[in-house]
């Protein structure tokens, strides 16, 4: 599993800076303008394990993408009115 993440350009890149002193560990640091994200993980993982982490990281992503997105009735101007189905 080899994830090629292409930065919006303006943006830092991700590093390992700032790694945690805990021998067997890596710290990943994507710099954002709003703030870093940070994951830490063991050095060595395997390939099922790999799998079930690409599984929680898409559904982070799909967290993400839902935090980001309007409100459902951001569209009804003032006065305007749901119908309930």
């Amino acid at each position: 599993m080899e994830a090629q993440i292409q930065p919006r350009q303006g943006l830092p890149h991700h590093s390992n800076m700032g790694a945690p002193a805990t021998p067997g560990w890596r710290r990943e640091v994507f710099a954002l303008d709003e703030g870093e994200v940070v994951i830490t993980l063991p050095n060595r993982l395997p390939a099922d394990i790999i799998e079930d982490v690409e599984a929680w990281l898409e559904i982070v992503a799909r967290k993400l993408r839902r935090m980001a997105a309007p409100p459902q009735n951001a569209d009804l101007g003032e006065g305007s009115q749901s119908v309930a189905a």
